[in-house]
């Protein structure tokens, strides 16, 4: 799971983090901990009963909440840019589908489905920018 967390936010696999560990099995998790530090690519191990950490990647299991601290794992300033980039180009691809369905000729001459297609385009290109302005603004 945390793996794919990694993998999910562009996290390079040589960048460690600190890994926290709520659990009420603390002694099953410390015996895996090299598992965590080879395979999940943690700098350290915290096993502990409660975790009170601001700004972190929560991954849940049914038998532990495992909490990465994102300055450990995130260059702020990289995925800013990344999420800046990601906007311009939904922003362009709104643009774009939007000046075709308010073009009349293109609605009159065009197929139902290319129109349809140009609306749910401007359906996922708008999803796709409020999510990129939501992490914008958790940065």
């Amino acid at each position: 799971a945390i793996r794919n967390r990694r993998a999910e936010m562009n996290v390079p696999p040589s960048r460690k983090a600190k890994l926290y560990i709520k659990t009420t099995k603390p002694e099953y998790f410390n015996k895996k901990e090299g598992f965590f530090l080879r395979l999940a690519g943690a700098s350290q191990v915290v096993i502990t009963n409660s975790v009170n950490l601001d700004n972190t990647v929560r991954i849940i299991t049914d038998s532990a909440e495992i909490f990465i601290p994102m300055n450990d794992i995130v260059d702020n300033e990289a995925e800013r840019e990344r999420l800046t980039k990601e906007l311009e180009t939904a922003e362009k691809e709104l643009e774009r589908a939007q000046s075709k369905l308010d073009n009349a000729d293109f609605i009159s001459r065009a197929p139902e489905k290319v129109v349809n297609a140009e609306k749910e385009k401007i359906s996922k290109y708008t999803s796709i920018r409020d999510k990129v302005l939501e992490a914008l603004k958790k940065l």
